[in-house]
């Protein structure tokens, strides 16, 4: 894993410096059996292609892309973060 980014805006974002730019070990997202949630912000940094990526390689993933949110969909969106959770959860 890269370095943390220490470029932080005054809302709690961050900005893209080259460690968040591409998917690592993207060849070994097939690997993953489970069940697996993907939650991006439509406004993301870390660019919402790169979850859509994710997605296409993780059989079976669910992709959420919330709508008006950054990296912290949790803060930005948190209604509907929730529930994206616990429906994914309850499944």
């Amino acid at each position: 894993m890269g370095r943390v980014p220490r470029d932080v805006g005054s809302d709690g974002e961050f900005i893209v410096d080259g460690n968040l730019k591409e998917v690592e070990y993207v060849d070994r997202l097939s690997e993953i059996k489970v069940p697996t949630l993907i939650i991006v912000g439509e406004h993301d940094e870390s660019d919402p292609k790169m979850s859509k990526e994710m997605h296409e390689k993780i059989a079976g993933s669910q992709l959420i892309i919330l709508p008006n949110s950054g990296h912290m969909t949790f803060v930005d969106q948190p209604v509907l973060f929730l529930k994206a959770v616990q429906d994914f959860v309850a499944r």
